[in-house]
């Protein structure tokens, strides 16, 4: 019997240690006050992109014109676009912390490469954040260079994992008994 009760224990304090494993929830302000994160613990937090992001620079040249011998107008333009795309559960690292819920988050080598979360409205989410947004498309720096974010970036925010390991000791005593005894 006694066999039986530690064997269950075991497998309920396992079953609760493998269930608490979680697939990435939210990163906000009640996850930072619920397990009292300061800016020291969140840069050392691994952080993942809720959705796709994809960032457009485009550039064009002044045309160069010119005559052919015949005289017909030739204009020569020259245009190049550069995309970087930051895939859905994209893992990235927190350079800096702002005081009104805003992170610097990276997901590149270069640390000068970041993005600005953050939750200034308190919702609940820590979002991609511009300097501005028209029709869905936000203007932000990186590395020093302006990019645009395409519709639908606007959507994403960050997320993290996180694991519970709740142990418990448990001890099982059994009381041998006692017997009055009388001489």
């Amino acid at each position: 019997m006694k066999t039986t009760i530690k064997l269950f224990i075991v497998l309920i304090i396992g079953a609760i240690t493998f269930s608490s494993c979680n697939k990435g929830i939210a990163f906000n302000q009640r996850v930072q006050d619920k397990y009292s994160l300061t800016k020291q613990d969140i840069p050392n937090m691994q952080f993942f992109v809720s959705s796709d992001i994809m960032l457009e620079r485009s550039e064009k040249i002044v045309p160069k014109k010119r005559f052919d011998s015949h005289g017909k107008l030739i204009v020569n333009t020259y245009s190049s676009m550069n995309l970087i795309k930051i895939d859905a559960k994209t893992p990235g690292v927190c350079v800096k912390v702002y005081g009104d819920r805003k992170l610097a988050i990276t997901f590149f080598d270069d640390e000068s490469k970041q993005l600005i979360f953050g939750d200034p409205d308190n919702i609940g989410k820590y979002k991609l954040l511009a300097e501005s947004w028209e029709n869905g498309k936000g203007k932000i720096k990186l590395g020093g260079i302006t990019y645009h974010i395409r519709p639908g970036g606007s959507k994403a925010y960050l997320k993290f994992k996180i694991s519970r390991v709740d142990t418990e000791d448990t001890v099982i005593q059994s009381a041998k008994g006692r017997k009055v005894y009388k001489d």
